[in-house]
C-alpha cells in the first residue's frame, strides 16, 4: 500500500470525499494505493491531483504538490550506506 497517497486521502477527508471531489467512483480512489499490477503504484492523474489541491487550499488543509511525487526509499537512508 502506498502509505503517502493513503495519508492524503485521509487528510482530505477519506475515500469516498476525495472520490466526490474528482468525480470519480471510490474504487478508483482505493487503487491508487495499492501497487501495480492491482493499483496505481501511487500514481495519480495530475487532473486529479489539481482538484485535490484546489479542494485542499479552498478548505485550508495543508497541501502540497511535492506530496504526490515522493519517491520511497529516496533519499537512501544513511544505514544503507
Amino acid at each position: 500500500m502506498d502509505r503517502q497517497i493513503a495519508n492524503i486521502i485521509e487528510r482530505l477527508g477519506g475515500a469516498y470525499k476525495v472520490a466526490e471531489i474528482v468525480n470519480k467512483h471510490p474504487s478508483r480512489v482505493y487503487r491508487w494505493t495499492y501497487e501495480k499490477p492491482r493499483g496505481t503504484g501511487g500514481i495519480v492523474q495530475n487532473e486529479d491531483i489539481k482538484c485535490l489541491m484546489e479542494f485542499a487550499e479552498a478548505n485550508e488543509i495543508e497541501l502540497q504538490y511535492s506530496e504526490f511525487f515522493e519517491v520511497s526509499g529516496y533519499p537512501p537512508s544513511e544505514a544503507a550506506e
